[in-house]
């Protein structure tokens, strides 16, 4: 019997469909039910309903011989289907242990032990002393969630709203796994370079951490899976990106990096910078760091897409309020992702 694992979050739908074992597919359907646009033609129930059947009917399977699997922010819609199991994305992110996710859309951010949720429209519309511009955005978000900003400044707003939900206390421990996820990431924005700047900028305290980018939605739909049938366990790490390693320092570090294919290369970097290292290596690199927060540690890294990303930076400051270190981290990033 075939197998639907369908995620429903904020601006879109992700789908996990399988027909055997190694046989998975994922897609993404940058769309979801706006009230404001379909209300006068069909229910919340009704839209997702037919999303779904039409999503089986295209690929020959019908809804009664395929077990239906459902989560979502915060809960899973109701549908007019039997559904086999559903979840809301909480529960989603608590039992999740390899990982630390983090979940971010347009309206709020979470992990584990954490929520931090935007206001809802009306109030969020009605605050005193909005400039005009930001309550056009914030309004057209509301009746048209799926929305992609056009340009990077309205895009770079958008995501300094999430920092601005992080409480100072919330950190990270060190030698984890992060994987940043949620409909924030899954969307198509235009300069990929920003999804690097906000996961940095969500990072927060000192430490090294693996980073992982998922841009379909895949942790959840996977995860949906395992709580279901523990037997059903594809491999994650073909679904998301490797990014690499962040090293947070707390100050000025040095660094000496060994990949044992040419001369060792030694890094000195002043506090409050951002330094990004392409590093992809399939035998793993050695690493020393030296700094007065982390002292001396030394690790073995592969890199990843982006490779070794080393922040100086001894405030928790967000990136977005720097202009210097923001425009920096564009031309970093962006040059990598040209080159890869």
């Amino acid at each position: 019997m075939s197998l639907l694992a369908a995620h429903f979050d904020t601006s879109g739908v992700s789908f996990l469909i399988q027909k055997r074992k190694n046989n998975i597919e994922l897609v993404d359907f940058p769309y979801v039910y706006s009230k404001g646009i379909l209300s006068n033609q069909c229910t919340k129930r009704e839209f997702y309903t037919y999303l779904i059947e039409k999503f089986l009917s295209d690929r020959q399977i019908k809804s009664g011989t395929c077990n239906i699997l459902t989560s979502g922010f915060m809960d899973p819609p109701e549908i007019d289907l039997k559904t086999k199991f559903s979840v809301s994305v909480v529960d989603l992110i608590e039992n999740t242990d390899e990982f630390v996710p983090v979940y971010v859309n347009s309206s709020s951010f979470l992990t584990k032990g954490f929520v931090s949720s935007y206001e809802n429209c009306r109030s969020r519309n009605d605050r005193q002393n909005i400039e005009i511009g930001v309550k056009d955005r914030s309004a057209n978000l509301c009746i048209f969630p799926q929305v992609i900003p056009a340009d990077v400044s309205s895009q770079t707003n958008q995501d300094s709203e999430v920092y601005k939900k992080i409480p100072n206390n919330l950190t990270f421990e060190s030698g984890r796994k992060i994987v940043f996820t949620g409909g924030r990431f899954s969307q198509k924005i235009l300069n990929k370079e920003l999804n690097y700047i906000l996961m940095l900028d969500l990072l927060k305290g000192y430490g090294v951490f693996e980073a992982f980018l998922d841009n379909s939605n895949a942790l959840s739909l996977f995860r949906i899976m395992q709580m279901y049938d523990m037997s059903l366990v594809p491999n994650l790490y073909d679904y998301i990106e490797n990014t690499g390693t962040i090293i947070r320092t707390g100050g000025q570090a040095e660094c000496l990096l060994s990949t044992g294919i040419g001369d060792d290369k030694f890094i000195e970097i002043e506090e409050n910078k951002i330094f990004v290292l392409p590093l992809n290596v399939e035998n793993l690199a050695k690493l020393s760091v030296k700094s007065s927060v982390l002292g001396t540690i030394d690790i073995r890294t592969s890199g990843g897409r982006v490779g070794l990303i080393l922040d100086t930076r001894t405030q928790e400051e967000s990136i977005y309020s720097d202009v210097k270190i923001f425009n920096d981290c564009v031309k970093q990033f962006g040059g990598i992702l040209k080159e890869n």
